[in-house]
């Protein structure tokens, strides 16, 4: 696809957004743990999750981003893992992933609460 051809793609709809009147999210930069970092979802009071990666290890990590600071979430005995669900409440579903193998397992994190809840 041509480069002029998919800039005609993506901008057509934002600028028929734009002019409609409809809400357009700000991108905002958020901080991370010194590598790579991506947000999976986002509730109503804008408390953001998703998974960070640090660089030494390149191990990536289930965190939360709230009032532009970043919180790693518990991974018990886990190599790491990722959060990709939250509610009103501040209740996170996501994956951890095991010190060996590749089967992820998934976990529940509860505010308050200093450790994951696995799940069957």
């Amino acid at each position: 696809m041509a480069n002029s051809t998919l800039k005609t793609r993506v901008l057509a709809p934002l600028t028929l957004a734009l002019a409609a009147g409809m809400a357009v999210a700000n991108v905002v930069t958020l901080p991370d743990l010194g590598g790579n970092a991506i947000a999976f979802d986002v509730n109503d009071s804008g408390v953001i999750v998703g998974g960070a990666t640090e660089p030494e290890t390149f191990i990536c990590f289930p965190v939360v981003w709230s009032n532009d600071s970043i919180q790693t979430l518990p991974t018990n005995s886990f190599r790491g893992g990722f959060a990709l669900a939250i509610n009103a409440t501040g209740t996170t579903v996501g994956v951890l992933l095991p010190q060996f193998g590749h089967i992820p397992t998934a976990a529940v994190w509860t505010p308050g609460s200093s450790a994951a809840t696995v799940l069957p």
